[in-house]
């Protein structure tokens, strides 16, 4: 696996498997997409269709507070 520019904090454990799932999310599908592009388009999706926890979790990445009614 590749060396990262920017490699994570914590125990020598925890960077093992966090670069590990963001070296596996960036590989390119037969499509050319990459995965992390078909997770992100699948937890739209699931918004989309009222998937209350999908909405969740986009506005907490996109640092937006919503008021869910």
């Amino acid at each position: 696996m590749a060396k990262r520019k920017t490699p994570s904090k914590g125990s020598k454990r925890d960077k093992l498997i966090r670069d590990m799932l963001i070296f596996l999310l960036h590989e390119k599908e037969k499509d050319g997409s990459t995965k992390l592009r078909k997770v992100a388009n699948k937890l739209i999706s699931l918004a989309i269709n009222g998937d209350l926890s999908s909405i969740k979790e986009i506005a907490n990445r996109v640092d937006v507070k919503i008021l869910i009614l």
